[in-house]
């Protein structure tokens, strides 16, 4: 690592820095350290991904030292900081990181994975919604707490308190999957915070393995389909065996309303509830979307859907003149 730093400083025109060292279990605190003096001095960085998952030498005082050395990175505009499975971290990596935010002003994309870091707390949460309202530039905003179970649904309604003040932001990418307590609280207040988002082209939610219900579905969808600078849907929602045909039939009118959605992705993987009937509402809504171009759509093992279900499917398809991508998948 204190090669690489050397090599980063005689780099001195770098625009854009892109580093994976997930699972490098040998890399520590002192391996970030000489990397960092690499990057001192990298006034014409626009461009930072930086990947630390899976990496359990990484501690608070690693954290540390990342978030004062970008600091210096005054004309970045998109930044990418991973650290999935940080268990050895605590809320002091969250107060760094966030302080460090708060610096680089001219950020236009923001994605940062903490996956797995069961320590991340609603005080953690609110740091993050703080700093994002004082920062309404964001276009992108990419945020994966899979697995942090502390926050739940207070966590997502601390969230959609400051959503309506990003203005400018046209993609959305929110993890909440391995959630399993998760019953959908707060989506109703993410919707609604989306309303006021008018440049907002794409949206994607993960909630695989949470026990979403059709009413929250629904609370999500009547806001949605109040979204019509929409252009790409991506809902994957794996493993969550609430949702029954009911949920399609209101995924369906939300679709209605979007005529100009381009891609469409759904994911209902291992639902034994959905069948035949959700299908066929389904096949209402897609009818609607003149303007598809994609489309992806998966029900491994849906066990109720039969030979009847796909046929109700088709006849939907069938109006999709402008389709030049699609991915049906299913397993029953």
């Amino acid at each position: 690592m204190k090669i690489l730093g050397q090599d980063l400083r005689r780099c001195s025109s770098l625009s854009s820095i892109n580093l994976h060292f997930s699972s490098v279990r040998v890399l520590n605190d002192e391996g970030i350290e000489n990397l960092c003096l690499g990057l001192k001095r990298r006034t014409l960085l626009q461009r930072i991904n930086l990947d630390f998952g899976f990496c359990p030498k990484i501690t608070d005082k690693g954290i540390k030292i990342i978030s004062e050395a970008l600091r210096n990175f005054s004309s970045l505009q998109a930044m990418s900081l991973g650290f999935a499975e940080g268990q050895q971290f605590t809320s002091e990596s969250m107060k760094n990181i966030t302080q460090c935010l708060e610096i680089l002003t001219g950020l236009n994309a923001l994605h940062l994975d903490l996956s797995g870091c069961e320590w991340i707390n609603q005080d953690d949460l609110k740091n993050i919604s703080e700093f994002l309202k004082r920062h309404t530039s964001l276009h992108t905003l990419s945020l994966n707490f899979s697995g942090c179970i502390e926050i739940l649904g207070p966590g997502l309604k601390t969230l959609s308190e400051c959503l309506h003040k990003l203005v400018f932001l046209e993609n959305i990418i929110f993890d909440f999957s391995e959630w399993a307590e998760y019953k959908g609280q707060g989506l109703k207040e993410i919707g609604e915070s989306l309303k006021s988002l008018t440049s907002l082209k794409t949206i994607s939610l993960n909630l695989y393995n949470c026990r979403v219900t059709d009413e929250a579905l629904k609370s999500l969808s009547d806001n949605l389909k109040q979204v019509k600078s929409l252009r790409c849907i991506n809902l994957k929602l794996q493993e969550c065996q609430r949702i029954t045909d009911e949920g399609l039939k209101n995924i369906s009118e939300c679709l209605k309303k979007l005529p100009s959605l381009r891609d469409l992705i759904l994911d209902f993987s291992n639902n034994r509830i959905i069948g035949d009937k959700g299908l066929k509402s389904l096949s209402s809504g897609l009818k609607k979307l003149v303007s598809l171009r994609l489309l992806s759509l998966r029900f491994l093992y849906c066990d109720r859907i039969t030979a009847k279900g796909l046929k109700n499917l088709s006849e939907g398809l069938k109006e999709l003149i402008r389709l030049n991508s699609i991915k049906l998948t299913f397993q029953m």
